[in-house]
């Protein structure tokens, strides 16, 4: 069974909403979002994720891509959302145990300017490309 992830860009006020990483050392943003749960459509999932997440409510506007097929790290479904209402905060999801767990492994959620993200390492790396060229536009 492949691995299906859903994943939502907010832009709010020439911002983006993203989740600021450090991780080992390494520093990016990732795009808000996660793995698809047994029985959910891929616009429940991105809706959940980023409330998860970010603290964000958002309503699904389209889905920009799929990326990722067969790379070993699944399919990532990026999808253009409307933010609706929330502050950027860490909701209480597994990436708050994992932050408590390890010391080195931070999250942040953070509306961040579009011209930062764009000099920025994004993850997942196979919707970089996508995820940059649709900011640009």
């Amino acid at each position: 069974m492949s691995i299906e992830c859903a994943r939502g860009i907010v832009i709010k006020e020439n911002k983006v909403l993203m989740i600021y990483r450090e991780k080992k050392g390494h520093i990016y943003f990732s795009i808000p979002g996660g793995r698809v749960e047994l029985g959910e459509t891929l616009e429940q999932a991105v809706i959940r994720e980023l409330l998860e997440e970010t603290s964000i409510l958002v309503k699904t506007v389209k889905l920009l891509g799929s990326y990722g097929q067969g790379d070993g790290f699944g399919t990532q479904h990026l999808f253009i959302c409307d933010y609706l209402n929330g502050d950027a905060v860490l909701g209480d999801a597994d990436e708050l145990q994992d932050m408590k767990k390890d010391p080195t492994n931070f999250y942040k959620p953070d509306w961040v300017p579009i011209k930062v993200v764009l000099t920025f390492k994004i993850q997942p790396e196979t919707a970089e490309e996508a995820f940059k060229e649709y900011l640009k536009s």
